[in-house]
């Protein structure tokens, strides 16, 4: 009896030692990088200029953004700015709002609420040149959707 309880609890060890350097057969999937082509900076600050200079400490970024692959709007959408230097600032949570002008353009009624805007604290960042991009993060991917725009930091 006593041999057969050392031999179960040696098989046991064994069974148990034996998984533990392998990888977790249900590794959460790498999120798929899209792109998409349809987004616009409309204002910066309110300002329509290419290039707009903000000595202020929170920037008002507003326009819209679709997923131009499957024409749809992701809920979640954040504003990166990065520099020349390629560091790169993530702001969150944009709020997200009605824009009928984009659904009558595109002729896409899903895309009502593709409006954005970002109130961005902008304080931590360093004087520089920062271009603008938009980030869609889904439940499998992250769409980028570049601007034209650039901001312009001096505070």
């Amino acid at each position: 009896m006593q041999g057969t309880i050392r031999s179960a609890l040696a098989a046991s060890c064994l069974i148990f030692i034996s998984g533990c350097d392998q990888t977790p057969s249900q590794s959460a999937p790498a999120l798929q990088q899209r792109i998409s082509t349809l987004c616009a900076l409309d204002a910066i600050n309110g300002s329509q200029d290419l290039v707009v200079q903000s000595k202020t400490q929170t920037v008002d970024f507003r326009g819209w953004a679709v997923d131009s692959e499957r024409k749809t709007v992701p809920g979640n959408l954040n504003l990166v700015l990065t520099n020349k230097q390629g560091h790169a600032y993530a702001f969150a949570h944009a709020q997200r709002n009605s824009r009928p002008d984009v659904v009558k353009a595109f002729n896409e009624a899903s895309y009502l609420q593709s409006g954005y805007r970002v109130l961005a604290d902008v304080s931590s960042l360093a004087n520089d040149t920062y271009m603008i991009s938009l980030q869609m993060p889904t439940e499998d991917s992250v769409i980028t959707c570049r601007t034209r725009k650039v901001l312009l930091l001096k505070q």
